[in-house]
């Protein structure tokens, strides 16, 4: 199974990519999160001051794995070769979540 079928099989998609840039451009937003239960994840795309865009996806129970972090950035539009950051687990509003991120500037 191809990294872009995983990803659409955990609700990942380009249009729900598309849709979270356009509201982030649109509505002169910080951040746009989503949830998606059925998958487990929930995504940030967030526009820091610096104008460089951050992609966090998180999952309560374990670390997204490489090949949905690969689908995902893919989706989104992160540069190839572009490095996840961490794993950590981070608290949020009294739960617990593990969090991998990439920062990067688009061109």
């Amino acid at each position: 199974m191809t990294t872009r079928a995983k990803a659409a099989g955990r609700g990942v998609t380009g249009a729900l990519a598309g849709e979270m840039r356009q509201l982030l451009a649109a509505r002169g937003l910080r951040f746009v999160h989503r949830r998606l239960p059925a998958a487990g994840l929930e995504l940030v795309l967030e526009r820091r001051a610096d104008e460089r865009l951050r992609l966090a996806v998180a999952r309560t129970d374990r670390a997204p794995s490489a090949d949905e972090l690969a689908a995902i950035g893919e989706a989104f539009g992160a540069p190839d070769g572009g490095v996840w950051g961490g794993a950590l687990r981070r608290a949020f509003g009294g739960r617990s979540l593990f969090v991998c991120e990439m920062v990067w500037r688009e061109a």
